[in-house]
């Protein structure tokens, strides 16, 4: 965390950093941020195992605060990026690929159904048409 904001030589320094974000001045000392989010690690891992649990921004513009911050399974962490597309739904801003999975649909096909314009009601809920080998005209 303290790395990703603030060493310039670092590779992923751009996407955190490099364009703004910073991490709260109280967890500037290690033993502020144990006191806030140890507890909730704890909790974590007893459920999802250490390999599972990193530091997740809520926000993935906002910087690492109390306010703004969890412990994440990998999977949650990677729908948690710049490079994911977001949509909104029944008043909440989710994921596409939270959706697909929730609909049972292809993400890629959800995807492209919203490009083409799609609302997204219509394009959760009408059935994927297969597509068949062509017939051998022999």
């Amino acid at each position: 965390m303290k790395e990703r904001c603030s060493d310039s030589k670092r590779h992923n320094y751009s996407s955190y950093g490099g364009r703004g974000i910073t991490i709260c001045d109280k967890w500037l000392r290690f033993v502020n941020f144990r006191d806030d989010m140890y507890e909730n690690y704890l909790l974590h891992i007893e459920e999802f195992g250490e390999s599972q649990t990193s530091i997740d921004r809520i926000d993935n513009d906002g910087n690492y605060e109390l306010s703004n911050c969890k412990w994440s399974t990998n999977k949650e962490q990677g729908r948690n990026t710049t490079r994911n597309h977001f949509v909104t739904f029944e008043g909440k801003i989710l994921c596409i690929s939270n959706l697909a999975e929730r609909f049972k649909i292809n993400p890629d096909v959800l995807n492209m159904r919203i490009v083409r314009g799609w609302d997204i009601k219509r394009a959760l809920i009408t059935p994927v048409q297969k597509k068949y080998p062509p017939h051998n005209t022999l």
